[in-house]
């Protein structure tokens, strides 16, 4: 079961998957050898009759009748329902997979919050541990056919350590016409319950956490038991079915050779059947990947190893909370302590595979300094499109300017619009440590404005920049940027 043949070909190579075409086990020559001799046999048959066995009448009408068969067979869209029905078919296949439930972190969980060394409490690890492997036996040998001819009654089950006697007895008398996989699963939360009334898990969110991991375990189980109740509709099955079968039926009877007549040959394929023998065996085969994969939990070559999982629970339960229970090794410094930069080592045959470290592609992409300034929110996108260019003096080092000192307005020369700006306006601005500075596309009626002087400023400051005349090339909507940014500095304030 689950034929296995990844170590073959772990590293793709010229013509790797060709060694895979020898193997009997779980092959495809294996799921379609007695439908394609079947249709061997009867091509031949048929072949000889016609050869053989019919005169010129019958010869004609078997013409006739091949003819015509061998083109209905082309109208029919196998391709398209056969590959649907089959990518169905494999998605179910491992989605019933991934819905198998696996004990190993109720174990975890378990063996940390029932933490008592005494017999007591290691028999409630390994009876929690216990209920949960009976459940999915139970789950299993409703369901699928291996289980139910290793467990076919709950003796056997209580022969193989699933049950105690007394166990079997209170499954036994509960009455209802459901299935009892859920029993397990409730005494196993009940064992928790007790376990905290007892003193021996220490708090409320660890019972919670157990058994919200119980309700998880037995949501798996009820999947697997719904994936078994509800199949793939039926009439999509036979549909594909049909399709299949009466294209081979129609392929048996159309593709032969005929007789030679006035010069002409009316074979549809001379001699043997070799390329009709590879769509038999494609569309069947394919069909039967159907049929094998639809339920997994058959005997098939490709099935799931339920008795393996069976046999791997029980052990690997009572291994972690009992063998390995609180059993610790000592805790040790260890070989890079003491290191902060360290290389793990390679061997000789795993050198090939040492990489540098991946920093992401964009790691070393350079930005020009001249394009890394940020643009101001208050630069619209037009502005941008039209060739305005924006520069941005960072002053960070400009200390806010105190209230009491004087600030005059400034008027802009040659009939420039005034600035009106007030002491809070200039305080603000040297506080955030900004300036902007916009060079605007030339206009006919610009003139040079210098900005706003503060008196009484320290060198290097707001008002020290602006007395070294920095030009401003001036426009009406240059002004409008700039009282907009006036009025939102002094709402602000």
């Amino acid at each position: 079961m689950t034929i296995r043949y990844n170590q073959e070909i772990p590293t793709a190579r010229f013509c790797g998957f060709l060694k895979l075409l020898f193997r009997w086990k779980g092959s495809i020559y294996k799921l379609v050898y007695f439908e394609l001799a079947v249709f061997c046999v009867c091509h031949t048959i048929l072949s000889l009759c016609y050869h053989l066995a019919m005169g010129n009448a019958q010869k004609r009408l078997f013409e006739m009748v091949a003819t015509n068969c061998d083109k209905f067979s082309d109208n029919i869209p196998i391709s398209f329902v056969l590959g649907f029905y089959v990518q169905r078919v494999i998605s179910r296949f491992w989605e019933q997979f991934q819905t198998i439930p696996w004990p190993n972190r109720m174990a975890i969980y378990v063996s940390t919050y029932l933490q008592t060394n005494d017999e007591s409490g290691r028999l409630m690890r390994r009876t929690i541990m216990r209920y949960l492997c009976l459940a999915f036996v139970l789950t299993m040998s409703s369901i699928s056919p291996p289980i139910k001819k290793r467990f076919p009654t709950l003796t056997h089950m209580t022969e193989a350590g699933f049950l105690l006697p007394n166990e079997q007895n209170a499954l036994e008398n509960i009455s209802t016409a459901s299935n009892k996989y859920f029993v397990p699963l409730i005494w196993a939360t009940s064992v928790v319950a007790r376990a905290r009334k007892e003193g021996k898990i220490k708090s409320d969110l660890a019972v919670q956490r157990l058994v919200a991991e119980i309700n998880d375990f037995r949501g798996n189980c009820g999947g697997l038991f719904s994936f078994d109740w509800v199949s793939i509709p039926l009439v999509y099955t036979q549909v594909v079915t049909l399709a299949v079968y009466i294209f081979s039926l129609t392929a048996l009877l159309g593709r032969y050779q005929f007789d030679v007549r006035n010069g002409s040959d009316a074979s549809t394929e001379k001699h043997f059947p070799f390329f009709t023998l590879l769509q038999f065996l494609f569309y069947m085969g394919w069909l039967k990947v159907a049929e094998s994969l639809l339920c997994p939990f058959g005997e098939d070559d490709d099935d799931f190893d339920i008795n393996l999982l069976v046999d791997r629970y029980l052990h690997e339960s009572y291994m972690v909370v009992d063998e390995m229970f609180n059993k610790l090794p000592d805790l040790l410094k260890d070989q890079h302590w003491d290191q902060v930069d360290f290389e793990i080592p390679y061997t000789e045959a795993a050198a090939i595979h040492k990489k540098q470290i991946f920093l992401g592609s964009a790691t070393g992409m350079e930005v020009p300094t001249e394009k890394q300034a940020f643009i101001p929110r208050e630069v619209s996108l037009q502005e941008l499109k039209s060739g305005s260019s924006l520069k941005v003096l960072s002053i960070h080092s400009i200390k806010p300017i105190k209230p009491s000192k004087k600030l005059r307005p400034k008027k802009a020369a040659a009939g420039g619009e005034e600035i009106n700006t007030s002491k809070d306006d200039l305080e603000s601005i040297g506080s955030s440590g900004i300036i902007k500075v916009y060079d605007v596309p030339s206009a006919p009626n610009e003139s040079t404005v210098t900005k706003p002087k503060v008196e009484g400023a320290a060198p290097g400051t707001a008002s020290d920049v602006a007395d070294e005349g920095v030009p401003v090339k001036s426009s009406s909507s240059l002004m409008a940027i700039i009282q907009d940014e006036l009025k939102d500095l002094r709402a602000k304030k």
